[in-house]
C-alpha cells in the first residue's frame, strides 16, 4: 500500500510561520500611520489613505504582509490601533492622503515630475 500526502495550496502555512512571517515583515516597516499626524494629517484622513492604499495593493494582487501591519501603539497615553508600513506602503498611503494637503500635493507631484522625466 503507498501514502499518499496531498497538497493543498491554500493551507494556512501554520501558525508558527505566520507568526515569523509578521515579525520578520514587521522588522523591515519603519514606519507608522500615527505619524501622518504630525505632518497634519486628520485620524480620518490617515485611516482612509491607509484603507485606499490597502485597497489598491489587493486590486494589484499584491500580498500586504509586507507593507502594512496592523498594530497597537500609544498615543498621548491612549492606546490606539495604527499600522506598520514599509517605505512602499508609506508611499502608497501618502499619495492617496487628502488632495487639499500640502504634503499629499508635493508628494504626487514630486512623483509626476520623476516618471515624466
Amino acid at each position: 500500500m503507498i501514502d499518499i500526502a496531498i497538497y493543498h495550496p491554500n493551507e494556512s502555512l501554520g501558525e508558527a510561520l505566520e507568526d515569523f512571517l509578521n515579525l520578520y515583515h514587521g522588522s523591515h516597516m519603519h514606519r507608522l500611520a500615527s505619524d501622518l499626524l504630525q505632518e497634519g494629517f486628520s485620524v480620518k484622513d490617515v485611516m482612509e489613505s491607509v484603507r485606499r492604499a490597502m485597497s489598491i495593493c489587493r486590486t494589484a494582487g499584491m500580498d500586504l504582509r509586507p507593507h502594512f501591519q496592523l498594530v497597537y501603539t500609544q498615543l498621548d497615553g491612549t492606546l490606539v490601533r495604527d499600522c506598520k508600513l514599509s517605505d512602499f506602503g508609506y508611499a502608497l498611503v501618502l499619495m492617496n492622503g487628502p488632495a487639499d494637503h500640502p504634503r499629499v500635493a508635493s508628494w504626487q507631484i514630486r512623483m509626476t515630475k520623476y516618471f515624466n522625466g
